[in-house]
C-alpha cells in the first residue's frame, strides 16, 4: 500500500519488510539497519504557510530522499512528518555515514519554490543490527525511536546512533 501524499510506501509494508530482514538476520546472519528521520519544527512550516505549500515541501522532501538512497535501500513514511529508510546489508559505520550524508543534504537543500524558500533540519535515529542484538521488530524500532527521541531532545538537526 502506498501513501497517497508521498507515493512513498506505507508503515504497514515497513512492518512487513521489517519482519522479512529480521529473519534474514537470524537465518543467514545478514546485518540490516534502519534510519528514522523526523522533520524539525514541520509544524510551523504549515502554520506559516499553510497546509498546500506544507504538502508539497513533504513530496519534495520524500523524492529527494529517494534519489539520495542506494536503490538496495527502501523508503517508508511512517508518520506525519517521520520516515523510515532500510538498509540492507549495512553495518554500524555505513548507517552512520549514509544517515550523516543525508541530514547534510537536506540542510543544504531548498524544499520550497524560488520565490518561497523553503530549508528543512532533521532529527535522526540509525540502528544497526546484528544477530544477537535485536528480537524482535518492536524492539528494533523501540531502540531506534529513543536514538531519533535523543536527537530532537539535543535540539534536532543531528544523527544519533543506539
Amino acid at each position: 500500500m502506498l501513501d497517497k501524499l508521498t507515493g512513498l510506501q506505507t508503515r504497514k509494508a515497513m512492518l512487513k519488510r521489517l519482519e522479512e530482514e529480521l529473519n534474514r538476520l537470524k537465518r543467514y546472519q545478514r546485518n540490516f539497519s534502519i534510519i528514522i528521520i523526523d522533520i524539525d519544527n514541520c509544524k510551523k512550516i504549515n502554520t506559516t504557510f499553510g497546509r498546500d505549500f506544507g504538502d508539497r515541501v513533504l513530496v519534495r522532501f520524500s523524492n529527494w530522499i529517494t534519489k539520495n538512497i542506494r536503490n538496495v535501500d527502501l523508503f517508508f513514511r511512517y508518520g506525519k512528518d517521520a520516515f523510515v529508510v532500510l538498509l540492507p546489508e549495512t553495518q554500524q559505520v555505513e548507517v552512520v555515514t549514509a544517515a550523516t550524508r543525508l541530514r547534510s543534504g537536506i540542510e543544504s537543500t531548498n524544499f520550497g519554490l524560488s520565490k518561497q524558500p523553503c530549508h528543512l533540519t532533521v532529527s535522526v535515529g540509525c540502528l544497526a543490527t546484528d544477530k544477537t542484538s535485536v528480537k524482535s521488530i518492536e524492539e528494533l524500532l523501540h531502540l531506534a525511536n529513543l536514538a531519533l527521541q535523543t536527537a530532537k531532545k539535543n535540539g534536532g538537526n543531528q544523527v544519533i546512533l543506539v
